[in-house]
């Protein structure tokens, strides 16, 4: 049985070479921001070179976005979603 402190030593050295911040710049969201699950779940879902449209409320309305799913934005999105799901 993997005890929290050796799981957490894992991740850690799994994310040693990525980006902080790279998914949150590709999606236009401010580091501060909660990444949105459903958003997350839509690009892991989608196939490559489709476009994902994306609407929430904002400060100023509702905010419509588009996004091309590409290889990269896949990956970290899938990474981001597993995360999570070891995170909770």
């Amino acid at each position: 049985m993997i005890r929290m402190s050796q799981s957490k030593n894992w991740i850690k050295g799994a994310l040693s070479g990525h980006k902080p911040g790279a998914l949150h710049r590709m999606l236009g969201l401010s580091e501060n921001e909660v990444l949105p699950l459903n958003l997350l779940k839509k690009i892991k879902a989608s196939s490559l070179g489709s476009k994902i449209r994306y609407s929430y409320l904002g400060r100023m309305g509702i905010v419509h976005r588009e996004y091309t799913v590409t290889p990269l934005l896949k990956k970290r999105a899938v990474l981001a979603v597993t995360l999570r799901k070891i995170g909770s």
